[in-house]
């Protein structure tokens, strides 16, 4: 039999198939609503995680700065100022009032003035899962399966050259009377990847400080010739020069900073006679090998023009009157 009111059952399939794209859509418009959100969430993220990484590294390098600038305030040359621990709390500090946690902190460099700093963020979301589409976006305390904002950031600290004058301690030709006027002496920037050189904290321990690292270079023969090299070339002496220097040195001394000419009264790397003149380098020239190599270093300048000039003229003097050669 045919239907009686065939428009008006199309009407109602037509409203009811209207009414299910309808849902469709919204269901559709929430679902991508809820992506959009949570992509926007993960890049706040990143980007939390990223300036709280840039703020640690630099607090890290910042806080060798400080105790440089100090030095500095103090009357006293900032060589031999190394990385230390101190420098991660407070690249985990700076981390913290950014609201994220650092996970790791590594320096590099003979000194460790670059250092590279990971973070993750404090803050998370719960991973994306089709079927929930309705899901937690932010995460909540105790959730385990969660995703983070994760960066790692560089930055480094450069040293000015700095010299003993009648004044005080003049750097790259600035002297300074205050912290901030200290610190301003010193560079602290981000950087694009670690010092290729690595840091090796061993090397600046003493063995007097039960392995706690020291301000100080500390002493060490293998680590005093490494620091002698590395000031050296401060002053345009690598290569051949370098070559002469080591062995000029390593007959006098053998790096030892402590070594005493028991007949003449020379002492340290440099076999200074008097020891005193030392002093003008540095008041902690008995304990410091610094000091002791930047004096020398003058003093060759100054009367042999070069460490070449040094070392031949060792080779030629006569021994007497004390036990072996001098310069």
């Amino acid at each position: 039999m045919a239907n009686k009111h065939p428009t008006v059952r199309a009407a109602r399939d037509r409203g009811a198939a209207t009414i299910v794209v309808v849902m469709g859509l919204a269901l559709g418009l929430v679902a991508m609503t809820v992506l959009l959100s949570r992509i926007a969430h993960a890049n706040d993220l990143r980007t939390q995680a990223q300036s709280g990484a840039d703020a640690a590294a630099l607090g890290a390098v910042a806080e060798i700065r400080d105790r440089a600038a100090r030095t500095v305030l103090g009357g006293q040359l900032p060589d031999g100022i190394v990385y230390l621990d101190k420098s991660a709390e407070s690249a985990r500090r700076y981390a913290q009032l950014n609201e994220t946690t650092a996970t790791s902190v590594v320096p590099s460099g003979f000194y460790g003035h670059t250092v590279k700093v990971e973070v993750r963020s404090d803050r998370c979301q719960t991973k994306y899962e089709p079927n929930q589409p309705f899901g937690r976006i932010p995460c909540r305390q105790g959730d385990r399966d969660v995703q983070r904002g994760t960066a790692v950031a560089y930055a480094s600290v450069t040293f000015p050259t700095c010299m003993y004058t009648a004044t005080g301690v003049e750097c790259d030709g600035r002297t300074a009377t205050t912290m901030d006027a200290a610190r301003d002496l010193f560079e602290v920037r981000l950087v694009d990847k670690a010092d290729a050189q690595p840091f090796v904290p061993g090397s600046f321990t003493s063995p007097d400080s039960a392995g706690v690292p020291t301000a100080e270079v500390a002493p060490g023969a293998g680590n005093n010739r490494r620091l002698g090299q590395q000031l050296a070339a401060q002053h345009g002496w690598t290569g051949a020069q370098w070559q002469c220097l080591d062995q000029l040195w390593q007959h006098e001394s053998g790096w030892n900073h402590r070594a005493l000419n028991q007949s003449s009264g020379a002492y340290g790397i440099t076999q200074a006679l008097p020891p005193g003149k030392m002093a003008a380098f540095g008041a902690d020239w008995r304990t410091n090998p610094v000091p002791q190599i930047r004096w020398g270093l003058s003093y060759i300048g100054q009367r042999y023009g070069s460490p070449c000039g040094a070392w031949a003229w060792w080779q030629r003097t006569d021994p007497r009157p004390y036990p072996g050669h001098w310069y």
